[in-house]
This record gives C-alpha cells, sequence and structure tokens, in this order.
C-alpha cells in the first residue's frame, strides 16, 4: 500500500507461491470488484498482485489508518469498530490467514501494532470468543514490542466453524468436522 510523491498509488497484495490457485481467485474477485484487473508477478518464491489505482487506495483508506510519524506495521489500525457481523468474521479471518498460527491446540494472531491487536480483540469479544492477551517486550533496542491473541482451547472449535480460515498448510488434520 503506498502512494509516492508524484501521487501513483500502488497497492501491493503479496501470497506465498503455494497459494498459486487462492491468488488466481483473488484476482478474479478484485477484478470484479473493481472492474480492472490487477498486474500478476512473481518474485522469488511470492505471487504479487498489483493495482495501480486511486480509486483501490481511497478504498482502503476508508477503513485503515496508521501514524504518519511512525511506521505504518506498528501502529495500523481500523478507523472505526461500527461494522457488521460479517465484516468482522471477514477481518478474523484475514488475520489468522495473513499473521496467525494454527496448531493442534492453539490458534494466535500476533502484530507489532498494539492497535490492530486491540481490533482483533475487540472483535473475537464482540463475537463470544475467548481469548488471552500478552505483550512480549522486546529487549533489543531497535526492535518493537510483539503483541499476541491467544484463542482459549475450549473456544476453538467456535472459533474455526464460525471465522471458517481458509485452508492453510496442515489445517484439515487440525480442524474440527464441518470445516
Amino acid at each position: 500500500f503506498y502512494k509516492a510523491k508524484n501521487y501513483l498509488y500502488r497497492i501491493y497484495l503479496i501470497f506465498n507461491i503455494t497459494e498459486k490457485n487462492f491468488v488466481l481467485e483473488t484476482k478474479d474477485l478484485l477484478t470484479k470488484l473493481f472492474d480492472k484487473s490487477p498486474s500478476m508477478y512473481r518474485s522469488l518464491n511470492t505471487l504479487i498482485l498489483l493495482y495501480r489505482s486511486r480509486d483501490i487506495f481511497d478504498f482502503i483508506m476508508s477503513y485503515l489508518q496508521w501514524s504518519p510519524y511512525k511506521r505504518k506495521a506498528h501502529t495500523i489500525c481500523l478507523r472505526n469498530h461500527n461494522h457488521s457481523r460479517a465484516f468482522k468474521i471477514g477481518f478474523l479471518r484475514g488475520n489468522v490467514d495473513s499473521d496467525g498460527h494454527i496448531s493442534k491446540n492453539v490458534i494466535s494472531f500476533a502484530s507489532s501494532s498494539p492497535y490492530l491487536i486491540d481490533d482483533i480483540r475487540k472483535f473475537l469479544s464482540d463475537l463470544n470468543i475467548q481469548h488471552k492477551y500478552r505483550e512480549y517486550e522486546e529487549r533489543r533496542t531497535n526492535r518493537v514490542n510483539m503483541h499476541h491473541v491467544r484463542i482459549l482451547k475450549e473456544d476453538r472449535t467456535k472459533f474455526m466453524l464460525l471465522i471458517k480460515p481458509r485452508e492453510l498448510k496442515n489445517l484439515k488434520k487440525y480442524a474440527p468436522a464441518g470445516i
């Protein structure tokens, strides 16, 4: 997500090379939504969809905000929390698919942005999914603290059935019946 000084707008969606089918599905969906097809190219072990569009930039900006004085990744968050249940589920699905972790015992989220983690926690609470929060203090001065949310074991199945994470590596062996 980038706006150059010459007002060229670029939105990069970066995927693992093993997710080619998902990338093609995403490309088709975005083309229908925005009536504009993104460029697609490979770089090392990633597939990248690239949009050059102010309209899409403005659309994203209507949902997200961050501090202009700090790194975007450390301050990014939603502009508001007045969203539908479907939006909250999709938001959580996107976060667990991109920066989450699913194993036999644990579902967790991690971010360097405490504000993004607050958004995740708010939506989990709104959906009555029990979770724990922990901040890991970084001792190295050139790093920031990491913020982690962990879904409690008793709500793991509830989370999986409601959020329906997209098929991640090894997910099938951890998924409850019905997914």
